[in-house]
């Protein structure tokens, strides 16, 4: 997936509370209105997205592991959380789930 990469930076743009993040890239920012927890939503969206890709890669052996629930073993939550981050994943990646 090719996306502008680096930290994305909030900044207040005007005194009126108007927020933009500064991607890196001197062509292109994204403006975010008056909505400052929009602004630090979108910028943390590159760290978000690695961040859940490491974690699906790093979590493939859960699709395998098998729940025994007579004896306190479960894994059901982790599978569960796994695969909500998975489709978190496909959505960021335009991919149909």
């Amino acid at each position: 997936m090719s996306y502008t990469k680096g930290e994305w930076k909030v900044f207040r743009f005007s005194q009126h509370h108007h927020w933009k993040i500064d991607t890196g890239d001197p062509d292109w920012f994204i403006d975010c209105g008056m909505n400052e927890a929009n602004a630090n939503l979108i910028a943390a969206a590159p760290e978000l997205y690695e961040t859940l890709k490491r974690l699906i890669e790093e979590t493939d052996l859960l699709n395998t592991e098998e729940c025994d629930h007579d004896v306190g073993i479960c894994w059901c939550p982790y599978k569960n959380a796994r695969f909500q981050a998975a489709h978190a994943l496909a959505k960021a990646e335009g991919r149909k789930q």
